[in-house]
């Protein structure tokens, strides 16, 4: 799903209040920034859960006690907690799949794709590589039904549970390889977007007519999506060469699995019988074209390793607590703003005027680690007279004339010119991802 600058209005509870707020997303690749009501939200800082504190809701309020993947709402952890309410299943999926890839996420579930392979430690989500891998170990081509068997509702709860968690999925050795694959199924269906996104959904549908052959339409995915619908597609291969043993044919599959790696567009112009019959046919020619379709993802796959990790492949994350998530990121919004007013009262006794993106945490510990012996000994010098006035711009001119041969070297302190600040190419490329470098300042 393609993310652009949109603006909606939503119900959020924020403050034990639920008001209805306009919501905007700023997508900048290296500085995404949302506005809830004019109230800027730095992205990158903030934390997305679909698990909503529901201890913030009024007393009169009674949100759902339905499945959760109906509840309709997410919570955003910043300074405050943000939960949103939607009004459909289909906006909650939409505000999800358009924050969560620039946020910190818990859990995997109902998020897009690239989210799950960020924590996966490997090219496709962990859950789908670990539900392969142990039926695979299992022989689950010998298995006569399989993705046709519904598992223990009990275990595929615990298994949930446990990935939410953000730890490695692990399989018992006394588990049944139906609890894998329902498991897999139950994953990729709630995928916020599928592993057929909606924008390539025509094309997809139009794939046995021939316009596009299978392998330009599967190139054409994002890259994430192509390497997972492989590694699936290739363990569905796998059954299909045992099929007289398992029964499970291209066409079987198809009924089975078909319907999760693609959803109806919201469009509507395709009743839900239609679609049914078109998704499902329509992955079962994927399936007979199994080798054409994916023969360049194969080949990329198999230079870079096809073997998924050991277990474990990452340590769980910690959650911590909602409330002092929000603490901690207060502290650190407000450590920020005295950086910046620092930066900004250096740079303006300094009489400069251009700042570029980088890293302002440089030039404030620098300053910070200056300031006290530098003022002091610059100020020995200006106070023979005790009762004389110096000025700010005098006394930063003094400052800064005392530091020579260091990191900040002073070009010119002649009235009415600029100030130069030189910073050497390997410490702006080394302080890049930090903040703000002073390249230049001029008058």
């Amino acid at each position: 799903m393609s993310r652009v600058s949109d603006s909606r209005v939503v119900s959020i509870l924020c403050n034990k209040k639920i008001k209805d707020m306009r919501v905007e997303l700023i997508p900048d690749p290296t500085f995404p920034i949302l506005y809830i009501n004019k109230k800027t939200i730095q992205v990158i800082r903030a934390f997305i859960t679909l698990s909503v504190n529901k201890t913030l809701f009024p007393k009169d309020y009674k949100p759902s006690e339905a499945d959760p993947e109906q509840a309709n709402m997410f919570e955003i952890i910043y300074d405050h907690e943000y939960i949103f309410i939607c009004k459909t299943h289909a906006e909650m999926k939409y505000w999800v799949a358009q924050l969560s890839p620039y946020m910190k996420a818990f859990g995997v579930f109902q998020y897009p794709i690239e989210v799950a392979i960020k924590k996966s430690r490997w090219r496709v989500p962990n859950v789908v590589y670990r539900c392969i891998e142990f039926m695979q170990k299992k022989n689950a081509d010998q298995l006569e039904g399989i993705f046709r068997i519904n598992a223990n509702s009990r275990k595929i709860r615990e298994l949930r549970e446990l990935v939410e968690n953000d730890a490695d999925l692990k399989f018992d050795e006394k588990d049944e390889i139906s609890t894998a694959s329902s498991f897999l199924k139950q994953y990729l269906h709630v995928l916020v977007v599928p592993l057929i996104p909606p924008e390539w959904f025509h094309d997809y549908i139009n794939m046995p007519s021939g316009l596009p052959n299978p392998r330009e339409f599967v190139n054409s995915l994002p890259k994430h999506n192509q390497n997972t619908l492989w590694y699936f597609c290739e363990f569905l291969h796998q059954i299909i060469l045992k099929k007289d043993i398992n029964k499970m044919d291209e066409t079987n599959l198809a009924k089975c699995v078909g319907l999760v790696v693609c959803e109806n567009p919201q469009n509507g112009k395709m009743n839900e019988l239609v679609y049914t019959k078109t998704a499902i046919s329509t992955f079962e020619y994927l399936l007979r074209n199994h080798e054409t379709a994916f023969c360049d993802v194969k080949k990329r796959n198999e230079e870079l390793g096809v073997q998924p990790p050991s277990y474990p492949a990452f340590q769980p994350l910690n959650h911590p607590q909602y409330d002092l998530l929000t603490e901690q990121i207060k502290m650190e919004l407000g450590d920020c703003k005295k950086q910046w007013r620092l930066s900004a009262s250096f740079l303006g006794s300094s009489g400069g005027k251009k700042v570029s993106r980088a890293s302002f945490s440089s030039i404030s510990l620098d300053f910070s680690k200056q300031k006290n012996d530098l003022f002091s000994t610059s100020m020995k010098d200006l106070s023979n007279s005790p009762k004389s006035k110096v000025s700010r711009k005098e006394r930063a001119k003094t400052m800064l004339a005392k530091k020579d041969g260091g990191r900040l070297k002073i070009n010119s302190l002649t009235a009415g010119e600029g100030v130069r600040v030189l910073t050497s190419s390997s410490e702006i490329k080394d302080d890049s991802s930090r903040g703000i470098v002073v390249s230049e300042l001029t008058q």
